[in-house]
């Protein structure tokens, strides 16, 4: 897909969304009045600085991109954050394919307890290769996560996968059930509280 078409495809969904912001009154009011002095709206103002930020859909300019990730960077924010497995995913760019290869592999353990006697042999362990092929790539994504903790404290396997699902859950249930993988309610087994799908 090139730059162009990819573009179309982000502002195809753009729309209103709603991120909730803990401000003073004095400055709820200082970002209105600073929004006014320059013709917009508070919402189009912070619309237009995360375009920057992320180097998104829309941006303002490369001087205006370089000077929000320094601001983002001068902050340090990311420099005080624990380090997770989700954290890992999201500096690497592997989320997503990581999430897809562990849906494929949850689809594939459900089929195979599905199986019944009367199951050709030859797909159950076609089944069983691939579970075992995805699951050998997820835990080796993982052991990387691992040797970039070094000796700091993180989460076992469980917790850490459970985060990540989690967020990507959130995420797509807040855009509206849009993203990689499809609407929520495409989501499978459940996880052992109960509440959270997998995928």
């Amino acid at each position: 897909m090139n730059m162009r078409i990819n573009q179309e495809a982000e502002i195809a969904t753009i729309k209103e969304r709603n991120i909730a912001l803990s401000l003073s009154d004095a400055d709820f009011r200082r970002l209105w009045e600073i929004a006014e002095k320059a013709g917009m709206t508070a919402g189009g103002l912070l619309a237009s600085f995360v375009g920057d930020l992320v180097g998104g859909t829309y941006t303002n300019g490369s001087d205006e991109r370089m000077y929000a990730q320094s601001w983002y960077e001068r902050c340090g924010f990311s420099c005080t954050a624990p380090k997770t497995f989700l954290l890992y995913l999201l500096k690497t760019g592997d989320i997503d394919g990581f999430v897809e290869a562990y849906r494929e592999m949850e689809g594939m353990r459900l089929e195979l307890a599905e199986c019944g006697d009367q199951e050709e042999k030859d797909y159950i362990e076609f089944l069983e290769n691939e579970i075992e092929e995805l699951q050998s790539g997820t835990k080796e994504i993982f052991s990387s996560f691992l040797t970039w903790c070094g000796d700091e404290a993180h989460g076992n396997y469980d917790d850490e996968i459970k985060k990540v699902l989690t967020w990507y859950y959130n995420i797509k249930a807040a855009s509206g059930g849009s993203g990689a993988l499809g609407a929520p309610e495409d989501c499978g087994r459940l996880a052992d509280d109960g509440d959270l799908p997998l995928f």
